[in-house]
């Protein structure tokens, strides 16, 4: 709350950003079995509000609708244009005919050839559509129609950089299947709050334009963008999982490295040293020795001497993958856990938190979104509480 007042103690004006719930009211928009688009647009968008207020409270977050109320789209227009916003981002569900087309799609509005007017706003709204869409499909969403140029009301009635994203298609069975859920719905209101923070750290940095290139080169299968706060998409509960990876407090990671050290001395007549001193003997023992790595992790859980156990997760899939599969891109080995319905293909198995992050950056020329994922035994902890274990262990 402190921060917006410190802002314009400075003359500097905080960030203002719009949250456009689509439909509500008598305007339910399209419908699946049990519950309304306009019920779905006000959650997920809730969620995202909720995000962005406790990871960037500085930036203001106004919404078109707190409620199910309608709002008529020129009402939607002048809230964020009397607002001066910086940014205009309004959720919908999709519905089509065709009951096979499913997946996700983002609307902006381009420049238009015929006219002699320019959109100021085009190439940041661009990016804005383009993140939300990288996002989407990195976190496993299909893409099937990608982002598109159109001049829908809002977004070309407002006068900010705005982008209208479709999360589903309710008429496609395996949409409705995921969107119509608490967990898809959160899931996908993360997608979406970590696509704006990625749109905050390039314009921010005056990255922008650099991003919207790669974007474009690589049909939204890569951003580039680093040092970006993240949420853990597939947690699975109901708090979001800051991933750690870039943002950890650098004093917090070194501290945790070095009482890591002093415990690895202090266990020198322990078998956890003779553990660590065993060679890989050949490529075709790399997968067997990261899982007993792994194993042996788990049942250290109830020894004082336990220590988290910090992996990379490259991305995640709805089946396991032979090893040297050209997916996993020359990267290997690999394991999988369980998440869910989905798998965690994951790279790697350290006690040593600085030894992991100095491998994602190698990892991260192949796999760009890969972050670093922390496990005690067999259960998922964020990287946070695994250096909070090493450090109260230490003491």
């Amino acid at each position: 709350m402190l921060f917006p007042l410190l802002l314009f103690a400075q003359g500097k004006r905080p960030l203002v950003w719009v949250i456009d719930a689509g439909h509500g009211g008598h305007d339910q928009g399209t419908k699946g079995k049990n519950i309304t688009e306009k019920e779905i647009n006000l959650k997920v968008s809730q969620e995202v509000v909720r995000l962005i207020r406790k990871h960037k409270p500085g930036i203001k977050v106004i919404t078109t609708r707190k409620t199910d109320k309608f709002v008529s789209l020129a009402e939607r227009c002048r809230i964020a244009n009397n607002a001066r916003a910086d940014l205009f981002l309004s959720i919908h569900v999709n519905w089509a005919r065709k009951k096979n087309l499913r997946g996700t799609e983002t609307f902006y509005a381009g420049n238009n050839g015929r006219s002699k007017r320019r959109n100021p706003n085009a190439s940041k709204s661009e990016l804005l559509a383009r993140l939300l869409q990288n996002n989407y499909a990195a976190s496993g969403r299909p893409i099937y129609r990608g982002v598109r140029t159109n001049r829908l009301y809002v977004t070309a009635n407002t006068n900010m950089p705005a982008a209208l994203t479709e999360i589903a298609f309710i008429s496609n069975s395996a949409d409705a299947a995921y969107i119509t859920t608490d967990k898809g719905m959160k899931e996908t209101a993360r997608m979406i709050f970590n696509a704006l923070m990625e749109y905050y750290t390039t314009t921010q940095n005056k990255t922008h334009t650099k991003t919207l290139s790669t974007l474009r080169s690589t049909r939204d299968k890569k951003s580039g963008v680093k040092n970006s706060i993240r949420v853990s998409v597939n947690s699975g509960g109901s708090s979001p999982i800051v991933v750690e990876d870039e943002e950890t407090d650098t004093k917090q990671a070194k501290a945790a490295e070095k009482k890591t050290e002093k415990a690895k001395s202090a266990e020198s007549n322990t078998g956890a040293k003779q553990a660590q001193s065993k060679k890989p003997e050949a490529e075709k023992t790399a997968k067997t020795e990261t899982k007993t790595a792994q194993k042996t992790s788990a049942k250290q859980q109830n020894a004082k001497e336990a220590q988290p156990v910090f992996s990379i997760q490259l991305f995640s899939c709805t089946a396991e993958l032979k090893q040297k599969d050209k997916r996993l891109k020359g990267v290997w080995p690999v394991t999988f856990a369980k998440d869910g319905k989905k798998l965690k293909c994951l790279y790697g198995g350290t006690t040593d938190y600085q030894k992991i992050k100095n491998q994602l950056k190698t990892i991260r020329k192949k796999f760009p979104d890969a972050f670093i994922v922390a496990y005690l035994g067999e259960k998922s902890i964020t990287t946070a509480e695994a250096l909070k274990i090493i450090n109260e262990k230490k003491k």
